[in-house]
């Protein structure tokens, strides 16, 4: 599934997402989460997040980005994996938009 996620540079608030397949909440015991951008033209670098999995909520993980991971306005090019006993899986992906804002 391709969606676009916005933000403004510097924000700091989670990204959640609530992982199914075939319409079924996955239960993410034992996964590692990541959430992985990079400049949608291919230049820099990769920019990794790790999620912290919901102990009240079956298949919801959240990533805590810092001021510095959504410091730079772009577009960036992003997606959301899980791996758990050596299968790694994608999830979601799309575009991640930071926007500038007027407060430095």
């Amino acid at each position: 599934m391709s969606v676009t996620i916005t933000r403004k540079r510097g924000d700091t608030y989670p990204i959640e997402a609530t992982i199914k397949i075939n319409g079924e909440l996955v239960d993410l015991s034992g996964s590692v989460m990541k959430f992985s951008f990079k400049p949608s033209d291919g230049s820099g670098t990769v920019t990794t997040i790790d999620g912290v999995l919901s102990t009240t909520e079956l298949g919801k993980v959240i990533f805590t980005p810092t001021e510095n991971d959504m410091a730079v306005a772009g577009k960036y090019l992003f997606d959301i994996q899980r791996s758990n006993g050596g299968i790694i899986a994608t999830h979601l992906s799309g575009m991640l938009l930071l926007e500038g804002d007027v407060t430095p």
